[in-house]
């Protein structure tokens, strides 16, 4: 009888300590990147996929589409090879300077770089 009982409190005491590690903080561990299922870490994107940036804006896809097709939204995105990707900073930079339209925000980029 003490074995049956032994048995699944020992395998508790180990799922618990398990967990009890998965939880400590790392010194040298990156943060979670937030799309990512079950706390796996990596660094967050530079290039954000359509999706991801309308959800960074907090905007729907197709409405994230839409105002890339007509020119409202300011960055231009980054192709590579056939991954299209949008950079991250640039969709925030954008977003803090009000979101002007793309004809305004690419005037204001080439003003910063001179």
């Amino acid at each position: 009888m003490a074995l049956e009982i032994d048995g699944p409190l020992l395998a508790r005491s180990h799922v618990a300590a398990d967990r009890a590690t998965l939880d400590e903080p790392r010194a040298n561990s990156v943060p979670a990147h937030e799309g990512h299922a079950g706390g796996v870490s990596s660094p967050s994107p530079l290039g954000l996929t359509a999706a991801d940036a309308a959800t960074l804006l907090g905007v729907s896809e197709s409405h994230f589409y839409s105002l890339h097709k007509t020119g409202r939204l300011g960055p231009l995105p980054v192709r590579m090879g056939r991954a299209v990707r949008w950079p991250r900073q640039e969709l925030v930079e954008w977003f803090h300077a009000g979101s002007p339209p793309r004809s305004r925000w690419q005037a204001m980029r080439r003003g910063n770089r001179r």
